[in-house]
């Protein structure tokens, strides 16, 4: 799902503001390399702006804006029947704990023949894929023929995501 809102105003003879907002909203399900085991994604973004520019004289203007966006992506596999994990699970003491107490099946692979697979839970959110601020600023002058502009810009980028899977392998041979 996308959307998007924009708004302009003209407020008297000397400012013009600028606002806009896009979303975004994605989610995906798809089957794993195993009997009920289901990857899932989730990846909720937004921007927004906003710009203010004032006119001083016909020969000096300032501007200055704002803008942000911000990126989530949640991705996992996990087996959505508990006895499915107990049957590919040969020993508890291969679950593995993480952050937050949550316990995975690592991925499992085993080779041999044509019954080999491979596959196993994990989780990888990231509540900031993405969070960029940035900041502009400048002036602008014309003095005869000439336009002289100076301005500057700030920008803040954030991001981050935690990985948790873990892997064992079988050789079947």
């Amino acid at each position: 799902y996308n959307w998007m809102a924009r708004f302009d105003e003209h407020i008297g003879t000397r400012d013009f503001i600028f606002a806009r907002y896009n979303n975004w909203q994605e989610k995906t399900t798809g089957p794993g390399a195993v009997p009920h085991l289901y990857s899932y994604s989730q990846l909720p973004a937004q921007q927004y702006g906003v710009s203010w520019l004032h006119v001083f004289s016909p020969s000096t203007s300032m501007q200055v804006q704002y803008g942000r966006t911000h990126v989530v992506y949640n991705s996992y596999s996990q087996f959505d029947v508990p006895a499915a994990l107990k049957a590919y699970q040969p020993d508890p003491s291969i679950a593995q704990n993480f952050l937050s107490n949550i316990t995975l099946m690592p991925s499992l692979g085993v080779s041999g023949g044509q019954n080999g697979f491979s596959g196993g839970e994990n989780s990888s959110p990231a509540p900031n894929e993405a969070n960029i601020h940035e900041w502009l600023g400048s002036v602008s002058r014309t003095i005869g023929h000439h336009t002289l502009q100076a301005g500057g810009g700030w920008e803040q980028i954030n991001y981050g995501e935690m990985i948790r899977n873990g892997t064992v392998s079988f050789n079947g041979s």
